[in-house]
Order: C-alpha cells, then structure tokens, then sequence
C-alpha cells in the first residue's frame, strides 16, 4: 500500500520503475531465498488479482441485493458461496480482499452503494500483493 498511497510520487510511474520499486520492497524484506524478480512478482499478481477482483465482484452484487436485517458476515458468506459457485474452489486470498477493500472504502465513501473504481481497486491490491508478502 505504500507505493500506490505515496501521496507525492503516487503510482503514475511507468510499469518498470513502478513494478521495479515494489520488488526492491520486497526483496529487502525478505529472506534472501525467498526473494523474487520483477516478472515472478508481476505473474504472481497477474494470477491472484483476478481472484480478488471476481471476488470483489461477487461482493457487490451479494451487497447490492443485502435483505433487509443481513449483516456483514451473512453477506461474506454469501458472497464466498458466490464465488465457489463461480470458480469451484474456494477463495483463500480474503486477507488481500480485506486490505484492498477496506482501503478503497476509505478512499471512496462518498462513492455511490459503496461502488469500487475497478482502476483504483487494482492499484490498491497491487500494492496489497507487496504488503502481504513483506508482513
């Protein structure tokens, strides 16, 4: 998350400083034989963001059709039913879904229904990925 809330440098570099950036992060947190290259850390995200976005998508939808007296754990499991349906597996990366949603709520509480920015919730797991590997 510090890479894309840097509020001066912010995340509009090209993908190779960017990318470049969030891996000397995670190197240098790292044991020296877990440590990755750019493009291992760039699969990596490639494969579980779209996990955590076809997640984030069952959440809204389970959100938008919330009855009346449902709180938040009926439509966590609802959504997490959603999404085994969807995918037939379960989904196991609810701690990235967490940060990148609770971040974005932050940013956008004026949004309309809670509406997540597809483009600002992908920068905001980006940086997640880093955060959840580095602790």
């Amino acid at each position: 998350m510090m890479h894309s809330g840097d509020s001066i440098a912010g995340n509009s570099k090209k993908g190779e400083t960017y990318r470049g950036q969030i891996t000397k992060t995670f190197n240098s947190t790292t044991e020296s034989h877990r440590r990755r290259t750019i493009k291992q850390l760039k699969d990596h995200w490639c494969l579980d963001n779209k996990k955590v976005t076809h997640f984030n998508g069952c959440y809204i939808k389970i959100e938008r059709m919330r009855q009346s007296g449902a709180d938040d754990n009926m439509v966590m499991q609802a959504t997490k039913a959603k999404y085994l349906k969807d995918m037939k597996h379960e989904f196991k990366l609810e701690h990235w879904w967490e940060a990148c949603y609770r971040k974005n709520l932050a940013q956008s509480r004026w949004a309309e229904e809670r509406a997540v920015i597809k483009k600002g919730f992908e920068d905001i797991c980006e940086a997640a990925l880093v955060r959840v590997f580095v602790g």
